[in-house]
């Protein structure tokens, strides 16, 4: 089950290496005028971050509807493969063809649906590992790579740059890598053996939820839905604002003191949340190993 959930893992981080290398494009890229709105000009790089985040707010609505149908469970590999693919042709087909200056909206337009389409891709990879005792600490897994998958898709991106690949080419050129590579990773992590019965018997089954259902589970647990999601928005927001415009807050700090420093302070949370995972996994069996044995009379 670990190297599956590994695979998969790895499969999901694989996702950041066609969305975010458009961020790390010459900055005279970057700065090119998409439109103006009252006078002010809109440049691509805020069209790209308006792209991504309207993009996986807008798809979530749909996802919910997706992800919890017979129609995913029937055919989920197969789905997710196929929005994999989805997601990587609308970047590409946005970055080579609708590169000049007259057509930048058009790229922008595509990159909004690549990235409307990468927003399914987490939750319906995460089906696969639900509804079992060992789920946190892979989730936790998940999570682990996926953060620092960032900063490896824009490096690999700058990395290309450097070596002579077009700006033009470049994100489509990353992408074709590593599109074949997380279905691949996919396809193995969709052999994960299912849940066992002792899996189901405290986590329950995982199976299709009609609307009536998830709106009546919406309800039940509102406030503490709420209470989780305004933090996780918030975070969430501050991470993007790193990722979007890293080349001009990193411009900043060419000191190699200050990014030792900056590994440092971010390290410790994320070691802390993987650690947590691992641990509400293992302490069930540590329980149950270390509990006085009971003995039948004969």
């Amino acid at each position: 089950m670990w190297l599956h959930g590994m695979a998969l893992a790895l499969a999901y981080s694989a996702t950041y290496f066609w969305r975010y290398p458009v961020f790390v494009l010459p900055l005279d890229t970057l700065e090119q005028t998409v439109f103006t709105i009252h006078g002010n000009d809109v440049d691509l790089q805020t069209s790209y971050s308006l792209a991504l985040t309207l993009g996986f707010g807008s798809a979530k609505i749909s996802a919910v509807s997706i992800m919890s149908s017979q129609f995913f469970f029937r055919n989920r590999t197969m789905f997710i493969m196929g929005t994999l693919w989805v997601s990587f042709l609308f970047m590409a087909v946005g970055t080579l063809v609708f590169f000049s200056e007259d057509v930048l909206y058009l790229q922008v337009i595509c990159l909004f649906c690549s990235f409307y389409f990468s927003s399914w891709i987490y939750g319906a990879m995460l089906s696969f590992i639900e509804g079992r005792m060992g789920t946190e600490a892979l989730l936790a897994t998940m999570n682990f790579f996926y953060i620092y998958a960032g900063n490896a898709s824009r490096g690999t991106g700058q990395l290309l740059l450097n070596g002579g690949v077009s700006a033009r080419s470049m994100p489509a050129v990353v992408g074709a890598i590593f599109c074949p590579l997380a279905s691949l990773l996919l396809w193995y992590a969709s052999k994960i053996p299912a849940p066992t019965a002792y899996d189901i018997k405290h986590r329950a089954k995982r199976v299709a939820m009609p609307s009536e259902q998830r709106y009546a589970f919406l309800l039940q647990n509102a406030l503490g839905l709420i209470c989780m999601l305004i933090p996780y928005a918030l975070l969430s927001g501050m991470r993007s604002f790193r990722d979007f415009y890293s080349q001009q807050v990193m411009a900043q700090y060419t000191c190699i003191l200050f990014s030792f420093i900056l590994f440092y302070l971010l390290l410790p949370p994320k070691l802390r949340f993987y650690l947590y995972g691992v641990c509400r996994y293992l302490a069930p069996r540590w329980e149950k190993k270390t509990s006085p044995a009971t003995c039948s009379s004969p």
